[in-house]
């Protein structure tokens, strides 16, 4: 081989150059890699695509449905003006008086704390006594209360209702969910409903 044989043509790369049946045996994995590729890149492209909005990640629509108002003769005696006396009926000490802070802070009026004068088995979480007179100020307190069964006595003049405390007890419904129980669903922030309340900040419920 003289100095100006060219490369690839009986110079030194003929002794390195693959045979040609290497080349071919490469092409499928290489074809193969680059669908797989392309593939991937085709699936996060719609997902951004989606994420930014120019469609619905989840396949919900944009626009919020309104819902209904409430009924008209739905509850709408305010917390403020309910008297409640908070009873406790269970071993544990001390905790109608911690329910009851509770409830004086979402403005309920609290006349009286002490063990259940009754001195009865409630299994439920609470119970909701009160007179004919007090049926709107029950449905107000049964929003906060969940899990609780209704107590009417006929022999009742006032309006006053007594919450008691029952061995189910676990905890006090949120401010939103008692709100929600009374006038329906929150709309969402920013979104006007006719008769619709918005969420108010969530405080921690008593556990």
């Amino acid at each position: 081989m003289s100095f100006f044989t060219p490369l690839g043509e009986g110079g030194k790369l003929d002794k390195y150059r693959a045979p040609r049946s290497y080349y071919r045996s490469k092409w499928p994995r290489r074809i193969g890699v680059l669908a797989v590729a392309a593939l991937v890149l085709a699936v996060a492209g719609i997902g951004a695509w989606r994420i930014i909005g120019f469609g619905q990640w989840d396949g919900q629509p944009d626009a919020y449905t309104c819902p209904p108002p409430p009924p008209e003769n739905r509850a709408s005696v305010p917390a403020k003006k309910i008297k409640i006396n908070v009873y406790n009926a269970t071993p544990d000490a001390g905790l109608a008086a911690v329910i009851a802070d509770e409830l004086r802070r979402r403005g309920f009026q609290v006349t009286g704390v002490a063990n259940d004068p009754l001195a009865r088995y409630v299994p439920e979480p609470f119970e909701l006594r009160g007179g004919p007179r007090a049926a709107e100020q029950l449905e107000v307190l049964a929003a906060h209360a969940p899990g609780a069964v209704v107590k009417t006595d006929a022999k009742r003049k006032d309006a006053t209702v007594d919450i008691v405390v029952g061995d189910g007890f676990t905890r006090l419904a949120n401010p939103d969910e008692a709100r929600t129980a009374l006038s329906g669903p929150l709309a969402p922030v920013g979104v006007g409903c006719p008769g619709v309340s918005h969420p108010i900040e969530e405080q921690t419920p008593i556990q």
